[in-house]
Order: C-alpha cells, then sequence, then structure tokens
C-alpha cells in the first residue's frame, strides 16, 4: 500500500491477493468503470491516480498530525450483488513526509475469523521497514567469456582468480527509484577457531567508491545495469594462510533512494554526476546489509602437470623416432650411389 499527496503527485495505490474462487474486491459505495480493481496475477492491484483519487472514494482520514488516507473496499460473497456478510476492509495508507513510499501486500485470508459485517482497518504506507534487496553472486557460464547467468549458493565454492559479478537488486515496487552499493567488505573467517574473523579487506568504501590498492582484482568501480540494479566485477581471492576448508563473507550494504544525487557516487576518479545533499537533508534514503558465506579453492593444475609431462616426453620421442629413420635412410641411398659409381 503506498500513497501520496505533494507536489504534482497524488495517487493511493494497494495490492490485494484473495483467494482464486473469491470475486474481485470493490471499493464500497462507488460506481465508477476507472475505480475498478485490475486483476495482476494471484492478486488485484488498485491505482487512483489525480482525479480518481477524490472521485473513487478516497478520504482524508489523519489523525495526530500525520497525514493519512483511506479507502473503503468491500470483498462480495457473489459477484454484483451486495450482501449483508460482504468483507468490508478500510485501507488506511500513511504517507512519508518527502517522497518515499513502501509497497504492503494485504493477504485477506487473516479477516477470516473476524466478524464479516463489522469493517476492519489495515494500515499501510510508508514505516521504517526493511528495504527488500536482492543481493547474490554470479559466475560465467563454463565457455561463455561473457555472461554470468549461473547464481553461486550460499556457502558454495569458486575457484581462485574466477571472474565474479557481484549484484544488487533493489525492489521496484517498494517506489524506489534509484539504488547503489555502499561499502563492500570481505572477511576470512577460519573454521578451526570457531568462526573467528582472521583478516578483513573492504573493496568498496561507506561511499560505495572502489579501494585503489585492489584493482588487481577489482579493475573498475560498481556500475548500475538500470536504476535499482547495480554491479561489481571482482576476481576470487584468497588471504595468505587461508585453507581450502576456511570462509570468506561478503558483507554487503545497499542504498536506495528517491533522487538520484543521493545515489550518484563521488569518487576520486571522476565518477562525479551530481553533489549529493548533506546526510541531514538525505531523510529519503534507506539502508540495508547482508552478509554473503563463500569458499574458494585452489586450481586444480595437478592433474594436467602429467599429461603435459608424458605428453611433451611422447612428442619428443615421435621427433627423435623420426630424426633416426631419416638419417638410416640418408645412410642406405648414399651407400647404394656409392655401389653404382663402383
Amino acid at each position: 500500500m503506498s500513497c501520496q499527496d505533494a507536489g504534482d503527485e497524488l495517487f493511493f495505490r494497494a495490492s490485494v491477493k484473495i483467494a482464486k474462487s473469491s470475486a474481485p474486491p470493490v471499493v464500497d459505495n462507488v460506481m465508477g468503470e476507472a475505480c475498478h480493481a485490475i486483476a495482476a496475477g494471484d492478486s488485484y492491484r488498485i491505482n487512483l491516480e489525480r482525479d480518481q483519487f477524490w472521485d473513487c472514494g478516497v478520504v482524508d482520514c489523519s489523525t495526530d498530525g500525520e497525514q493519512s488516507y483511506c479507502l473503503d473496499l468491500r470483498f462480495p460473497l457473489i459477484s454484483g450483488l451486495r450482501l449483508k456478510d460482504d468483507y468490508r476492509v478500510t485501507l488506511r495508507c500513511k504517507t512519508q513526509d518527502r517522497v518515499a513510499y513502501r509497497t504492503k501486500r494485504i493477504n485477506v485470508k487473516t479477516l477470516e475469523a473476524k466478524a464479516r459485517n463489522v469493517p476492519n482497518v489495515l494500515d499501510g504506507g510508508f514505516k521504517n521497514v526493511a528495504l527488500d534487496v536482492d543481493v547474490g553472486l554470479f559466475r560465467k557460464t563454463h565457455g561463455s567469456d561473457n555472461i554470468f547467468d549461473t547464481r553461486i549458493q550460499p556457502g558454495g565454492t569458486v575457484v581462485l582468480g574466477e571472474d565474479i559479478l557481484l549484484r544488487v537488486l533493489v525492489n521496484a515496487d517498494d517506489g524506489w527509484k534509484y539504488s547503489r552499493m555502499g561499502q563492500v567488505t570481505v572477511h576470512y573467517v577460519e573454521v578451526r577457531q570457531q568462526q573467528n574473523v582472521v583478516n578483513s579487506l573492504w573493496i568498496l568504501d561507506k561511499d560505495g567508491c572502489l579501494n585503489a590498492d585492489v584493482r588487481e582484482i577489482c579493475p573498475r568501480e560498481q556500475y548500475a545495469a538500470s536504476p535499482l540494479e547495480s554491479y561489481l566485477l571482482f576476481q576470487a581471492f584468497m588471504f595468505e594462510g587461508m585453507k581450502e576448508t576456511d570462509e570468506i563473507f561478503l558483507t554487503v550494504r545497499a542504498t536506495a533512494c528517491l533522487e538520484l544525487a543521493d545515489c550518484s557516487l563521488d569518487c576520486p576518479a571522476g565518477h562525479v554526476r551530481r553533489a549529493r545533499r548533506s546526510a541531514t537533508d538525505r531523510n529519503n534514503t534507506l539502508e540495508w546489509r547482508d552478509d554473503i558465506a563463500l569458499r574458494v579453492v585452489l586450481p586444480k593444475y595437478g592433474w594436467r602437470a602429467p599429461q603435459s609431462y608424458y605428453l611433451g616426453f611422447f612428442l619428443a620421442a615421435c621427433v627423435l623416432l623420426a630424426l633416426t629413420i631419416a638419417s638410416l635412410w640418408l645412410i642406405k641411398v648414399s651407400s647404394r650411389q656409392r655401389t653404382t659409381r663402383t
């Protein structure tokens, strides 16, 4: 659920999930075609903008200085009919002080234990909840040069020197418009010491800028595949003294913004797109953090060495044999020529 009434933005949006056999919800006491809920997969979406906002029954229900808007929904037991036992729900959406919104999905099944003829109130809109972010590591398909389409599962294994893609994707349904990676740190954890962190290395700092000392394994800054999707390419590495049974953890921070200025990189290498505002004015951003476990193993060169050795020996033997045969043939031909002359 999200709503806004500021400047040019005026809307009330909600996503309602109900049982497949149920009739679609309707805005109570409103008959306009533009006010109908629209089916979208296994849910129904309500999107009332501009004139529809007021014409479709949205009312101001602000209390205690918090700006809120309400909309009455009815879930008919029989489509096209109004019955006493129809479900009735009031959606109450709280706007954000500025322009950041969040979306809340509603499952009507939670209402079945309540009295059907008594309207229920569901609160939604902006809340300081966890940012919905998908963070993952990807590797290239075997034989592919540039396609990272195989996801590395948590606790998975990569080979030393292997190219890895770190992807951070913010959920667009939450109303955020831009995102970027914040600090990315790699921790070396030795299993024998009961998960104690032995060493750490930061790849990106808190502003999302690349550590100049790690360009050998991470040659470029993070970049945006789309406004809400960021990529970082690096090579798998091991810390000094690290065993293949040890683990490394990637700690990844992500920031979601409503204005490009708050998510633009401002790094020493000249990635300035727009100066960011002061921290006191950045109350329309949200940060998120998570850890990813990983194991790094050495390339398996051992089985290749004997093959190379025997192959070289075989080729040398073949060349030597060919030279021997050629020498014998030349000697034989020379001997025949001498006999003929005699």
